[in-house]
């Protein structure tokens, strides 16, 4: 089966512009001269009204089917059949009378909502708001449609020989009350309804089962909310989900996501930073075969190939091991090591087998992996894989680089988290030398080794040694950030606790009292930082008094 994605054609009947009017020439054209192979289905994933057309305005209906129609028969269309619409932002009016702790509620009570469902009444409400869509709806299938005049149930589904087409309504809490209107606020927030979406996902599953699904939705998963993408994820992953169409972001991509490929499109109307793009494809069973996108030219004015459009890739391809490094990072940014660390092992996996164990983006695997067990507290298996990647870069790179400086560093944070404070000063020295012979004893980066060697030595109790490391530090981050600066600040608290730690009050007060003005200045009176010393000074104070 092949197809021709496109979306937020962005009609309007009082003003097309004329760039947007180019477009739309050119569009055709270029459709009837490039669009070689013969297309089975159009796909249209929303928003078939400029923004701020009136939602009533029967004639831009009218024109934009008859756009529409124009596209079709370019390719080689004529029945509606082959045509599928779902709705965008743009095709409702926008006067959602859903209160929004409701919608609130749905989203942070999960005993009540842990489902996804959204109660009857409220789904008449969200549905009734497509008034444009349903003229659209209307026009085009002239009563043949997938979708029900009411819009009920808020998705719906086609089912065909070799692949099933389910079609998302996910604008239905877009613009959810009338004073939130800002979009951008919502982005993020959107709700589908997973309850509804897995009772579709069911009933397709139940009438053309072991066949792949396709959907056609206008907003990509990372724009709803969080309970509901993890949960159509997981459901993406249980049934046969094999490619997302969509758009709202008007720029042309495409990513792996789980077992299916999400393809977002742009727009047919520029406005400013947005992609003017379109793209064709085919499947064959349960696999992508073809993959292309096409982008307008706004320079030269016409239409050509994208052909920096990312196409699904291998499972082995170095790039698939890109998006696991993506997704790995994102896991690790949300604290889900596990999870992460799955990922990294699936990018290690690829980058092993097709670059080797010695390619610098192996070996930066490797580093990332040691990193993500020291977060989770599993040093030894974090000391294991850096001395891999220490092994690796020695041979690569010699002893003497900024690179392997880094990784003497990581191991001794490693080992001062295990409290073997004499090896972790062992490979902070290391990190040093280099430090100081490549980059030289006056850099800022220096200064930060200065400043753990300083914290490794107040652990110890050596605090001669943790003052002589902290001065130095400190010294260098006056002359290069200067004297009001929040890191200068630390090192002026960090000094004060080995004063305090040595009953040298006075010292530590002094030191204190250099830190509080820098937080007072740049953090405010009221910061949690500036608090805290202010409380320890008067700490200090009190230790003094008790002496004395």
């Amino acid at each position: 089966m092949r197809w021709l994605h496109i979306s937020n054609l962005h009609y309007s009947a009082s003003d097309n512009g004329i760039i947007a009017k180019e477009l739309h020439s050119n569009f055709l054209e270029y459709l009837n001269i490039h669009i070689k192979k013969p297309i089975d289905n159009l796909f249209i994933t929303g928003n078939f009204r400029f923004d701020g057309e009136p939602p009533d305005e029967n004639e831009t209906a009218e024109n934009a089917v008859e756009f529409i129609w124009e596209i079709a028969k370019n390719v080689g269309i004529y029945d509606s059949g082959k045509i599928h619409i779902v709705p965008g932002n743009e095709e409702s009016c926008g006067n959602n009378e859903i209160p929004e702790e409701i919608l609130e509620e749905y989203m942070v009570n999960e005993e009540k909502f842990s489902d996804g469902t959204l109660p009857e009444e409220y789904k008449v409400i969200l549905a009734e708001q497509f008034s444009f869509f349903k003229k659209i709806n209307r026009s085009l299938y002239k009563g043949n449609s997938v979708w029900s005049d009411s819009l009920l149930p808020l998705h719906t589904y086609r089912c065909f020989d070799d692949y099933n087409l389910l079609y998302l309504n996910t604008a239905i809490t877009h613009g959810r009350n009338k004073i939130e209107c800002d979009k951008e606020n919502q982005r993020g927030r959107l709700i589908v309804g997973t309850s509804i979406l897995n009772d579709t996902l069911a009933k397709i599953n139940h009438e053309n089962p072991n066949t792949p699904i396709i959907v056609l939705a206008h907003h990509p998963l990372r724009l709803f909310n969080e309970k509901d993408r993890e949960h159509a994820e997981k459901l993406f992953l249980d049934y046969n989900v094999i490619l997302y169409l969509c758009s709202d972001t008007h720029e042309a991509k495409c990513k792996r996501i789980g077992k299916h490929i999400e393809i977002t499109m742009g727009c047919h109307r520029n406005n400013g930073d947005t992609q003017e793009a379109f793209c064709e494809g085919e499947i064959a069973g349960d696999k992508i075969i073809d993959l292309r996108a096409h982008l307008w030219n706004i320079k030269q004015k016409h239409l050509e190939e994208y052909e920096s459009f990312e196409k699904p890739l291998d499972k082995e391809h170095p790039d698939t091991a890109i998006i696991c490094i993506n997704f790995a990072n994102i896991y690790t940014v949300q604290r889900k090591y596990e999870s992460a660390l799955e990922y990294y092992n699936k990018a290690l996996k690829i980058r092993e087998k097709t670059l080797g164990e010695e390619h610098h983006d192996t070996v930066e695997t490797y580093n990332c992996i040691a990193i993500n067990y020291g977060m989770q507290g599993d040093n030894e298996n974090a000391i294991k894989y850096f001395d891999k990647v220490l092994k690796i870069q020695e041979r690569i790179l010699g002893e003497e680089h900024i690179e392997i400086a880094m990784t003497y560093s990581n191991i001794a944070s490693v080992y001062r988290n295990k409290r073997k404070y004499d090896s972790a000063i062992e490979y902070y020295d290391k990190a040093l030398k280099v430090k100081e012979k490549i980059l030289g004893k006056e850099h800022i980066d220096t200064a930060s080794t200065y400043n753990n060697l300083a914290m490794v030595h107040k652990s110890k109790g050596n605090y001669i040694s943790a003052l002589e490391y902290y001065n130095k530090a400190l010294r260098i981050q006056e002359r290069i950030l200067g004297v009001e600066h929040t890191d200068t600040a630390l090192t002026c608290n960090n000094i004060a606790v080995v004063y305090k730690n040595q009953r040298n009050f006075e010292s530590a007060r002094e030191y204190y009292e250099k830190a509080l003005l820098i937080y007072r200045k740049i953090l405010g009176d009221e910061h949690p930082n500036t608090a805290i010393v202010r409380s320890n000074i008067a700490k200090i104070r009190r230790m003094a008094s008790l002496t004395n």
